[in-house]
Formats: C-alpha cells, sequence, structure tokens
C-alpha cells in the first residue's frame, strides 16, 4: 500500500466543484501581486507540495516535452519527481514570465529578494484577504483537493488510485511494486494530470 493518505484529514481543502471555481475566480480577480497569484494556480494545477512550488526554478522547466524535473535534494522522499504540465500550465508560465520584469532563476521570487522565495504564508494571506479561512482551505490542501478529486472521478480519466499517488509523489512501500510503477505509469500520470488540468480550466480557471 502507499503510504502518506492521511495527509488528507490533516489541511482544509476544496471538495467541491463549487468550492474550486469560487476560489479560482477569486484569485482570478485578486489585485495583490502577479507572483502569488501565479504561484498559488501552479500550486493548485500540479499539486505538489508548497515548497516544491515556490522553490520551482525556470531551469527545471521543459518547455518543450511539458514536464517540470524536480531534483532530489527538492523532494521529501528525497527522489526526483517529474510533474507532467499541461498546456495550460506552459501557457501560464510563459505569459507570466513576459509580465515578471525581475529577473530571477526562481519562478516565483519573494517579493523582498529576486534570490529567495515566496513564503508559504504570503499564499495563505492571500487566501485569507480573498474571504477564504483557515478552515475552508490552506495551501497544502490543494494536494487533498487534487486528492479528492481524482479519486472520485477515477470512472471519468481511468486512472487508478496508485496513478493519483504517484503524481503526489507519495511513497511506495513495496519497492518491487515502486519500479515497477514508475516505469509503467509514465504516460498514465501525464493523462490524470491533463484530466486534472481540463478539469479546472472548465471551472474557470487560466486556460
Amino acid at each position: 500500500t502507499l503510504l502518506g493518505r492521511r495527509e488528507v484529514k490533516h489541511f482544509a481543502y476544496l471538495k467541491n466543484d463549487d468550492e474550486i471555481r469560487a476560489v479560482l475566480m477569486a484569485i482570478k480577480e485578486y489585485f495583490g501581486d502577479l507572483r502569488v497569484k501565479v504561484c498559488a494556480v501552479f500550486q493548485l494545477y500540479t499539486a505538489v507540495r508548497g515548497q516544491n512550488a515556490r522553490n520551482a526554478k525556470w531551469s527545471q522547466i521543459d518547455f518543450e516535452n511539458c514536464v517540470w524535473h524536480i531534483p532530489a535534494s527538492e523532494m521529501k522522499t528525497a527522489k526526483p519527481h517529474d510533474v507532467f504540465l499541461s498546456q495550460s500550465v506552459i501557457t501560464l508560465l510563459k505569459t507570466y514570465r513576459e509580465r515578471l520584469p525581475l529577473q530571477s532563476e526562481l519562478i516565483f521570487p519573494s517579493i523582498k529578494s529576486n534570490v529567495a522565495p515566496l513564503s508559504d504564508n504570503t499564499i495563505r494571506i492571500m487566501l485569507r484577504n480573498l474571504g477564504f479561512n483557515k478552515d475552508m482551505v490552506t495551501p497544502h490542501g490543494f494536494r487533498a483537493t487534487f486528492s479528492t478529486i481524482a479519486n472520485e472521478n477515477i470512472d471519468k480519466h481511468g486512472c487508478n488510485s496508485d496513478v493519483i499517488e504517484l503524481c503526489l509523489a507519495h511513497i511506495e512501500s513495496n519497492k518491487v511494486k515502486e519500479a515497477y510503477n514508475h516505469a509503467k505509469n509514465l504516460k498514465a500520470r501525464a493523462k490524470l494530470m491533463q484530466w486534472w488540468s481540463d478539469y479546472l480550466d472548465s471551472l474557470g480557471g487560466f486556460a
């Protein structure tokens, strides 16, 4: 079995179409810093841990193959992790890069310094300013939102729970199964992340 599923219970998260749509639309209309808005959306679309989104570097993004390569040194699991980026996310990043006047290796540099990443608190504060309290959603809760919606819609995207867990970079306790999954489920993970992106786009995302 895969470890780490309890995390869903620890953080407030968005549970249905209406809640997700409300957050997406609020972020879209937010008048605050562009870095904070885009980082929050990027985190929701990729379902990565907040620290990975905030520490993402331009050099890690393979725009041609639509993959974000996160090195092992930045992963909680201490293993490299590839995140498949939909065309919506690629377009979002390209448009954002053109509008960002700062030069930084970081995609989301801090508002105070272009060599430090945004703080987790920055995104949390934005959500609070938009009227979503900590009992409604937290930045980390975006992962639980992805997990919940993906598991509820297995009949639509056709990917099993193991693929969902792999997209979340949860650790597989069975080493043989882990190796098998890594080899066999790369295309399935890409398929699932594309489905997730299309789903968010349909709710008024940033396509």
